[in-house]
């Protein structure tokens, strides 16, 4: 039976940002802060290693403090990924003490950023706030969606990227392209962001050939899915179907269920999903 060493814990009541491709399926529920402690003491007794915190937005959490040394009182390392709205002076010396290793998005140049992120000051603050992070000494990697939207944008950004991967003192770790999954929002907007098969191949392929120092990760929508530990911050426990032909989510149970394990091992153990799993945990661990 697998261990789900890497959990995607999400923050699932609201979000701050009304990004029409997301796949997380907020449901508008607030849970309590001794709730979410338990459900974090739930897969630490699991084997958990390390908790990638998103959403919706995790600094919305006005007890993100305490969720924060809770997890590293187990020993589990802590991945963020925010919109970095709420990020500056006064939460940056949090994420200082207890992240690992973070994530930021950016979805292209400044005009196809607004158009696929729904915020005009968001392209310009994300920029600003990535030299703070890594001077912060903290481990980053920029999210990308990729679609048919932002295809053409790509190569600008990685000419923007390019500056931050080539500093001396903690540069870029990562890029991570993600290929478009139609799942939740994602669904109902799914002919405004679907690409034809192969189109994300062929790009990914000109896009290391043309700027091979950039540290690109492509990641293709056949092998993500089911690839991940899902758990929503009331505890619910899901992942995306592993069907070829199906997006949807498939939704497991509670994290307090005594066979969440069992189920959630028994959807990808044994296929190329679940090698997948082992692979990116071992990656963002030995990131961190």
């Amino acid at each position: 039976m697998l261990k789900p060493t890497r959990v995607i814990f999400n923050y699932a009541a609201r979000c701050n940002m009304p990004c029409q491709f997301c796949y997380i399926p907020f449901n508008g529920v607030r849970t309590a802060l001794a709730d979410r402690l338990v459900a974090i003491d739930r897969v630490a007794a699991m084997g958990a290693e390390l908790i990638t915190f998103g959403g919706g937005d995790p600094l919305l959490d006005r007890d993100l403090e305490a969720v924060f040394a809770h997890t590293a009182s187990h020993g589990i390392k802590i991945q963020l990924d925010t919109n970095g709205l709420l990020l500056n002076t006064d939460t940056l010396p949090l994420l200082q003490r207890y992240v690992s290793f973070m994530s930021l998005p950016l979805e292209g140049d400044a005009d196809t950023h607004t158009l696929m992120r729904g915020n005009k000051k968001h392209f310009a603050h994300v920029l600003d706030t990535i030299p703070r992070v890594l001077d912060a000494g903290i481990r980053l990697k920029i999210n990308t969606v990729a679609c048919t939207k932002n295809l053409h944008a790509l190569p600008a950004l990685a000419e923007t990227l390019s500056p931050f991967a080539q500093r001396t003192d903690n540069p870029l770790a990562r890029w991570s392209i993600y290929e478009f999954i139609p799942a939740e929002r994602g669904e109902m907007n799914r002919i405004d962001f679907e690409m034809a098969p192969g189109r994300f191949h062929t790009a990914m392929q000109a896009l290391r050939q043309q700027f091979p120092a950039l540290p690109i990760e492509p990641g293709a929508r056949s092998t993500r899915k089911s690839a991940y530990f899902f758990m929503n911050d009331n505890g619910t426990v899901y992942a995306t179907n592993p069907a070829p032909d199906r997006d949807s989510t498939i939704f497991l149970g509670h994290i307090m269920d005594d066979d969440i394990q069992e189920k959630w091992s028994a959807l990808i153990e044994g296929t190329d999903h679940g090698d997948r799993f082992k692979d990116r945990a071992t990656l963002r661990l030995g990131l961190t």
